[in-house]
């Protein structure tokens, strides 16, 4: 420990006052760790006006360590003021500076504004013990003084009255000379003791020299000293052993380009250098290096650079963990992410607001506006009946492999695979939906060429596609040793039914009024009302509309073409009006004779005729 220097028995003495003023909490928190003392007293102050407030609370303080740079009220004006507080007695003021604060200019300004001494940051404790210790012993000294001085004054003062008065009283002269005596021989006893406090702050350093080595020698981390252009200068036991050397003079003798020798990745070096030129320091730097045996290890560097009085960078020190183990946990964490996302879309964690699959409980759930996309293929059943098993598994596979990543690049997910059937969702808009509909349609084509140029000549599959828009409960089901991510609601069991209507009205794309409702901009596609139909489940009729931008040119132009007139038939159809209904949809079969939907309704309204005709 740091002494103090010995008192002078005097009560006001028994306790010696320090200002510590600093705006920056940790600055405080060191200098109130480091300079702690049962003789001392420490006063914080976080800036000027609280450090002036402190002073008129305690004139008695004995020494100030102020900041130089402060927002608001800075050093040098702070020091001014307590100055000005202060006249007529001492009070020696430490600024604490950094490097750009400790040029002449500056220092002749802190010297004007009251000034004794200056500390350099990042603060070296011993100095700053050092100096510490030297000013609380002028303390003591200056209120020695002064208290010798008033008593002899006084004295003197009567002995002045005494010989006026009383000429013959030498014996009182003697006396006095004997009490100053006393004093020099007080005063000489207390030198002696300030001279065994400094020898036993000596032994203090020796002792606190003596536990960092054996921590530099003994710590499992790596400690080292290199200068800017890649030589070691110091590196201790643990650092030779990270490395692979036998001992440090080999590891200095051995790299002497630690950007060449050392680190794997190209540049890596430089990337240091620019990270400390930049600030100062690095912390947590990550590399791969090379140890002596060839083996690539990953280390973890804290550094700093140690400047000289010029400003010029001296060397770095700092510290090297070896972070091989805990590179390869993440290494294989990350492969059991990767694993996961590919059973648990990424996109379910998001809207859970969980960053990985070990957060998702039972229970978890969101509620939210989504569109929700049902994918089926056509006579799939009769289509597995004629395969193996394992060409059961490559088919779908291969199908799902062409309709998996249209749902993905148009911001959407798969739930989950239902056989052959994909459910699909879709948060953003439901125009990303429709559109990742059309893209699977028209993906097709190519796919169906594909299979028929294969050698078994594979019949062309057909699919439907039923889209809906609702509030859905987003969550996990099932129970603590088996759950899974789905979505539960209203709307999920609606884009159901309205997948299984493609196969009534025979069309690869059906959509509910609410997701036509709310597109965006439902005119830049080819859509069409086709139904208001009840749906099992539903006690309410459901509006539905046919997407066949994907149709094929000819079938598509005809639809468009007769459009309104195709919606109309379709109106009085409902109304009842089955012969009118009937002959506008013979006059779009005429134009389109391979609308589908048309011939569905033909057929309804021939039905519907011979009832009624059978009632007239």
């Amino acid at each position: 420990m740091y002494g103090t220097p010995a008192k002078t028995h005097l009560p006001e003495l028994d306790k010696v006052k320090i200002l510590l003023v600093d705006e920056n909490a940790s600055h405080l928190n060191f200098l109130v760790g480091c300079l702690r003392n049962n003789d001392r007293v420490l006063l914080a102050a976080a800036s000027g006006e609280q450090a002036l407030q402190l002073l008129r609370e305690n004139p008695d303080i004995a020494l100030v360590l102020l900041a130089a740079q402060m927002q608001g009220m800075d050093g040098y004006t702070t020091a001014s003021k307590m100055r000005d507080m202060v006249t007529g007695t001492e009070l020696p003021i430490i600024f604490m500076a950094s490097g750009e604060d400790t040029d002449d200019q500056h220092i002749f300004k802190g010297y004007d504004s009251g000034a004794v001494d200056y500390l350099i940051q990042p603060i070296n404790i011993n100095i700053l013990m050092n100096k510490v210790a030297v000013f609380i012993r002028l303390y003591y000294q200056s209120y020695l003084l002064r208290e010798t001085n008033q008593c002899l004054e006084q004295k003197i003062s009567e002995h002045q009255q005494t010989a006026e008065e009383l000429h013959g009283y030498r014996e009182h002269l003697e006396a006095e000379v004997e009490r100053r005596t006393l004093a020099l021989q007080h005063a000489n006893q207390n030198l002696q003791d300030e001279i065994e406090e400094h020898l036993e702050t000596e032994r203090a350093l020796m002792e606190a020299e003596k536990r960092y080595r054996s921590i530099f020698e003994n710590t499992l981390e790596g400690i080292f000293q290199t200068t800017p252009d890649g030589h070691y200068l110091n590196a201790n036991p643990s650092l030779v052993n990270i490395y692979g050397y036998s001992c440090t003079l080999e590891l200095m003798q051995s790299l002497n380009d630690i950007g060449l020798q050392l680190y794997i990745q190209e540049g890596r070096r430089e990337e240091f250098l620019k990270i400390m030129d930049r600030q100062g320091y690095v912390a947590d730097f990550e590399s791969q290096v090379k140890r002596k045996d060839g083996k690539i290890i990953w280390i973890s560097e804290n550094a700093r650079a140690v400047k000289g009085e010029d400003g010029n960078v001296l060397y770095f020190e700092g510290t090297v963990e070896d972070i091989s183990e805990r590179k390869k946990a993440e290494v294989e964490l990350q492969q059991i992410n990767e694993a996961y996302r590919r059973f648990v879309p990424h996109d379910f964690l998001r809207l859970l607001n969980k960053k990985s699959i070990v957060e998702v409980n039972l229970n978890d759930y969101v509620q939210r506006e989504m569109s929700i996309l049902f994918c089926d293929i056509r006579s799939f059943t009769m289509m597995s009946e004629r395969m193996t098993p394992q060409q059961t598994f490559e088919f779908i596979n291969s199908y799902l492999s062409v309709m998996g990543p249209v749902v993905r690049d148009h911001h959407g997910f798969i739930d989950k695979y239902i056989g052959d059937s994909i459910m699909a969702l879709f948060d953003k808009t439901p125009d990303d939906a429709v559109q990742a509909a059309i893209v699977m349609v028209q993906a097709l084509a190519p796919y169906n060429a594909y299979r028929g140029a294969l050698a078994e000549r594979h019949e062309p599959i057909k699919i439907g596609i039923g889209i809906n828009t609702g509030l859905m409960m987003l969550g996990t089901i099932g129970e603590y040793h088996r759950m899974e991510g789905t979505v539960i609601s209203d709307a999920v069991n609606v884009a159901s039914r309205i997948e299984a209507l493609t196969k009534t009205y025979g069309v690869p794309l059906l959509i509910s009024e609410t997701t036509f409702q709310k597109m965006h901009n439902p005119s830049q596609y080819a859509i069409r009302f086709i139904d208001r139909v009840k749906v099992k489940g539903k006690s309410t009729e459901v509006v539905i509309h046919e997407v066949f931008q994907a149709d094929e040119p000819e079938v598509r132009e005809g639809k468009l073409a007769t459009r309104d007139e195709f919606e109309q038939a379709c109106l009085l159809y409902h109304q009842g009006l089955f012969i009118e209904a009937d002959e506008i949809f013979n006059a779009c079969l005429a134009v389109n004779p391979q609308d589908s939907v048309a011939q569905v309704y033909k057929k309804r309204c021939m039905a519907m005729r011979g009832t009624v005709d059978h009632f007239l």
